[in-house]
């Protein structure tokens, strides 16, 4: 964990400092248009880190909740999860949206067998709903806010993307809390 929240952090300066003005190539070296800013290749690094750190919690989820800081990553994670998904990159929110929910799926399996009374079990939860919350509140859902010329604070997050991630969200919450 001492690596990879740092990195995040690192990333996510860097994204937000990147120049949007076009790379000059030169002669010899070819930039699709998809990455010829410093901000788009930045973007780019910041879906890479996050999908890889989620990762990480997906596949080790069980095992990390044994470590002693566990519920400071878990909260740190979940709060550059929403701070890439509310960006303004559809690239970063997309890819903080799919990192979202393969955390979350992964509480849930952790979930199935964990104590559903236990402090652990109940920060976990408390953590993953106050972040979506936290989308929930700060991403537009009228598209005339998403297109506002000069409105920079606006995520990318469209409203389709909203709700099936929040029904699978909610899907995997109930079956978690199916009693024994």
């Amino acid at each position: 964990m001492s690596v990879l929240f740092p990195m995040l952090g690192e990333v996510q300066k860097q994204s937000n400092i990147a120049s949007s003005e076009k790379v000059d190539t030169g002669e010899h070296i070819l930039i699709h248009h998809t990455r010829n800013t410093a901000q788009k290749q930045w973007a780019e690094t910041q879906v890479l880190t996050l999908s890889g750190v989620s990762r990480v919690f997906h596949s080790r989820f069980q095992l990390l909740t044994t470590v002693g800081d566990f519920n400071r990553s878990w909260a740190a994670l979940l709060d550059y999860i929403t701070d890439f998904a509310l960006t303004r990159s559809h690239e970063v929110s997309v890819a903080a949206l799919k990192s979202f929910q393969e955390v979350v799926s992964a509480a849930g399996r952790w979930a199935e067998g964990a104590e559903s009374g236990s402090a652990l079990y109940r920060r976990v939860w408390a953590h993953a709903w106050a972040a979506w919350g936290n989308v929930a509140a700060h991403a537009p859902h009228a598209s005339h806010a998403r297109h506002a010329p000069g409105n920079y604070t606006d995520s990318s997050i469209d409203d389709g993307q909203y709700r099936k991630l929040s029904e699978n969200i909610i899907h995997t919450k109930i079956c978690s809390e199916k009693p024994s």
